[in-house]
């Protein structure tokens, strides 16, 4: 009777799990430019919120235990933003977006702990693996497709230095998107036990760490390049340690594999240090030569950050220190982007915390630092929970820091800051079901 009993109670939760993953779905699919059709944000969360309210009333019982504060971090966090409109002057369209974004948090956060109290948590993260991957690769394919065809952005490609690797002029989120497909089928060529499976994840891993190259984005580059030294290391250490129990074949394999990866950091020491000049001064015109003049402004601290985000970083700092103690305490909401622009057109700080440091003040910005940094924390334990929400949520991070209005103006990065947690705190709250199947976490039913 009991295992009947969690037989049809498991539907539900797979419902559940789907409505979440169409919203993952979503918001990667519109990042890389290739949305799902007749399915605004409001209506991906909106189905979300319907699907819950359906699965609480068949299962006849509360959602079970929650991650309450979680919940109420992503609930005080949401206020703010609303309090910020309601103290702007003006509308500002896109924080209308990012206060729908920061409100779906708090339902998505009440959803994901239900299903890790019953043990679902394997589950979810299985298929949000899943549709990360297809994503990712949808991306990285269309991206290549529009370049080799010449239908790329062509002001990207020469303005910024890149063609873009999407069907979207943000390059750098496009490429986020992407990093977390590449960090997705790594997870799942891991979780692979056919050998022939794993071969197969070896082209589309490829095409997914090679496409975002060729967008220009610096941020890829720098965290692709770091996460390959890393990795370098790491092969350097277990050839050290296991030297001698390794078998001739195995030795060689990851020989070739630390060699091929040794070549990507080399290259790229050498284009940032300017030793491609006299090659691109005979080649000015083609696509590669904007591409590496792009890569080589990496060695330019000063430009590159000191005189472009520098700059609107230290304006919102100056914007700060002018109010009055009660506005510093609180923050006067977003009145500020006006002052930051000197076009008129909306500009901000691209920090999330210096962002929520003008709209709330201190009080604020406190808050919002307890939520995006304290799994950085507790990476190591979060990695060992779960490889895939660790990366990406290093990634969003990584991203997303010198960039965003507030910390809910791109979705990555607070699901992934949210996911990190949600993972610390599963531990202890999975009710024991009867497993049927392997997840990257503990057992899911199926």
């Amino acid at each position: 009777m009991q295992n009947l009993k969690a037989t049809i109670n498991a539907w539900q939760d797979k419902l559940l799990t789907f409505s979440l993953v169409l919203v993952l779905l979503k918001k990667g699919s519109g990042t890389i430019g290739v949305p799902i059709p007749l399915l605004p944000d409001w209506l991906a969360y909106l189905f979300v919120g319907f699907v819950y309210i359906c699965v609480v009333i068949v299962s006849n019982k509360p959602s079970g235990k929650v991650d309450f504060k979680t919940i109420l971090l992503l609930v005080i966090l949401a206020m703010l933003i609303f309090r910020g409109t309601l103290n702007s002057s003006r509308p500002f369209p896109a924080v209308e977006y990012e206060l729908l974004t920061a409100c779906a948090l708090v339902l998505i956060s009440v959803c994901i702990s239900r299903l890790i109290s019953r043990g679902f948590l394997g589950y979810l993260l299985d298929w949000c693996i899943k549709a990360s991957f297809i994503v990712g690769l949808i991306g990285s394919i269309v991206g290549l497709r529009r370049i080799i065809s010449g239908i790329s952005d062509s002001s990207l490609f020469l303005d910024e230095g890149g063609a873009t690797s999407s069907l979207v002029a943000d390059y750098n989120m496009s490429s986020l998107v992407i990093l977390v497909g590449l960090i997705s089928g790594l997870s799942l060529f891991h979780q692979s036990e056919h050998r022939l499976v794993r071969l197969g994840f070896i082209p589309c891993l490829s095409v997914i760490a090679f496409a975002p190259l060729l967008s220009g984005s610096r941020r890829y580059v720098l965290f692709f390049g770091f996460s390959i030294v890393l990795t370098i290391f790491y092969l350097l250490y277990y050839l050290a340690v296991n030297w001698r129990t390794l078998s001739l074949k195995l030795k060689g394999a990851v020989s070739i594999v630390f060699i091929a990866l040794s070549i990507f950091p080399v290259v790229l020491g050498l284009a940032v240090a300017g030793n491609f000049d006299s090659t691109l001064s005979a080649n000015p015109n083609h696509p590669v030569t904007s591409i590496v003049r792009r890569y080589e402004t990496l060695g330019q601290f000063k430009e590159t950050v000191k005189d472009s985000r520098g700059i609107l970083l230290g304006r919102g700092i100056d914007i700060f220190e002018s109010k009055d103690f009660y506005k510093q305490l609180l923050g006067d909401g977003f009145d500020y982007l006006d002052k930051m622009s000197e076009t008129g057109d909306d500009e901000y700080p691209h920090n999330p915390v210096v962002s929520a440091l003008l709209y709330s003040g201190l009080a604020g910005a406190i808050v919002l630092s307890v939520f995006i940094f304290m799994p950085l924390f507790r990476i190591r334990a979060i990695l060992r929970k779960s490889f895939w929400v660790g990366g990406c949520y290093l990634a969003s991070l990584f991203f997303l820091i010198v960039s965003g209005n507030t910390y809910a103006d791109v979705f990555e990065f607070p699901f992934y800051c949210l996911m990190a947690r949600l993972v610390l705190w599963s531990e202890g709250n999975i009710r024991a079901v009867e497993p049927l199947g392997g997840s990257e976490i503990g057992s899911s039913p199926l």
